[in-house]
């Protein structure tokens, strides 16, 4: 019998951790945008997604924060997990061929039209 700590267990582990890692192109990537109105609520929108480049269709899944009063504080782990939840349980997906989603200087109000259109997640209630 070998003893716990043993070489070969540590390899089987190892292996193991380094099959179960997502490829580059496949993880998704964040971004925040923040918008400061001078009469209405402060608004932060995270953004997890994963665009396609060859078919130009995007996956996404979004939170967005919205300072109701002051005391309201904006957790960016507990958003990004959340978005990511979303990106993962019930993202749109949409094709953006018909649009050139990024734009210079569109990029912003394009993510804000997918998501007056789409919303932050495609559920099922």
């Amino acid at each position: 019998m070998e003893p716990m700590g043993s070489a070969e267990t540590k390899v089987q582990v190892e292996k193991i951790t380094k099959e179960n890692k997502i490829p580059k192109e496949q993880r998704p990537l964040y971004f925040y945008i923040h918008e400061k109105k001078e009469h209405g609520k402060n608004r932060i929108i995270t953004f997890c997604y994963l665009y396609n480049k060859e078919t130009k269709m995007l996956k996404y899944g979004a939170t967005i924060f919205k300072k109701e009063k002051p005391k309201d504080c904006f957790c960016k782990k507990t958003h990004r997990k959340t978005a990511l939840d979303r990106f993962e349980k019930y993202p749109v997906i949409v094709d953006t061929s018909q649009m050139n989603l990024f734009e210079k200087d569109m990029w912003r109000t394009n993510v804000r039209k997918l998501l007056f259109e789409n919303g932050v997640c495609k559920k099922h209630y």
